[in-house]
């Protein structure tokens, strides 16, 4: 059973694209309701400010980073919180490249990157077949194994892989339903891997 403690705060989630972190996150907000998420502010350049404004003075908090965007926070943020011993920094991988770079060309092709179980109209007529191209996937490879070599160093409190915790954990979201051509799209993506 996936039971994770925590000894201190904030919270932050370190993870490369579709790893499982925003189910993650959920999660932990259901165990600890108390806490201020954010869940990757730097998608907005205001909820980026404010988040920046918060973090300074409070510590409250559950974070979600895609390690590609890193990049949008502050030097002081990295150091003090991320780098810091204070906070309890989780990083979030995959065993299987080939089922990531999956999930993400389908968000991609789909452009719905969240399923919640309330929202049913989403993923009704999600096993209609994708259309497959190889070029997107040649270019979705190279994003996920940079960002995996760009996490790999980070010294990190917990690590979970998404196969591992993925039935353990309680949140909203569902998971990515796949295409009626899944099977093909894994096929293309290992070919060319």
């Amino acid at each position: 059973m996936f039971d994770l403690k925590i000894s201190k705060l904030p919270i932050i989630i370190l993870g490369t694209a579709r790893t499982g972190s925003s189910v993650l996150a959920n999660h932990l907000v259901l165990k600890y309701p108390k806490l201020q998420i954010w869940n990757e502010p730097e998608h907005n350049p205001k909820t980026l400010s404010e988040f920046i404004e918060y973090a300074k003075n409070k510590d409250d908090y559950i974070i979600k980073i895609l390690i590609g965007s890193l990049h949008q926070y502050p030097i002081w943020f990295i150091r003090l919180k991320l780098l810091s011993k204070a906070c309890h920094l989780i990083k979030i991988k995959r065993r299987s490249l080939i089922h990531q770079v999956a999930s993400y060309y389908i968000a991609l092709d789909r452009d719905i990157w969240y399923y919640f179980y309330t929202e049913s109209n989403k993923w009704k007529d999600s096993i209609i077949p994708i259309n497959i191209d190889k070029e997107i996937i040649k270019y979705i490879i190279n994003v996920i194994k940079n960002d995996n070599e760009k996490i790999e160093p980070f010294l990190c409190d917990s690590t979970f892989f998404y196969e591992d915790i993925k039935n353990q954990l309680f949140a909203p979201d569902l998971k990515t339903p796949k295409p009626i051509n899944y099977t093909d799209l894994l096929k293309n993506i290992e070919d060319l891997l």
